[in-house]
């Protein structure tokens, strides 16, 4: 029954499938869906390499074209880089970026002193 839903290029009539069969069927889409689009990235790359050709580029500027191209599509899928602590508890040693939700000592700090420039981390 898996095996079926593999094949890329048969049409699938989704009315005759049993529900077993769509769960099946709505696992293995995030895995098409993957492999499609990794496919047509790899063919707008071979696109833009050609066109560099075509306009007279060398070998190594083609390299290089490639390596940033593909570089530039890898950065996409990284995680989110860290944001530096801006603020630290004297007493407990915690830190805060300045960054969404206020900590509780934050917020403490804050109503008893209306400052925070003497938690700033320098």
């Amino acid at each position: 029954m898996t095996d079926q839903f593999r094949v890329a290029s048969e049409a699938i009539d989704i009315d005759g499938l049993s529900l077993e069969e769509l769960r099946d069927l709505y696992r293995q889409l995030p895995d098409v869906i993957r492999a499609r689009e990794s496919a047509e990235r790899a063919a707008r790359v071979e696109r833009v390499l050609a066109a560099a050709k075509a306009e007279g580029m060398n070998r190594d500027e083609i390299r290089a074209l490639r390596a940033t191209l593909t570089a530039r599509d890898k950065g996409k899928r990284s995680r989110k880089e860290s944001i530096s602590a801006m603020y630290r508890d004297p007493k407990t040693g915690a830190t805060w970026s300045g960054k969404g939700r206020k900590p509780a000592w934050i917020k403490a700090h804050d109503e008893k002193h209306g400052s925070l420039d003497a938690l700033r981390i320098e």
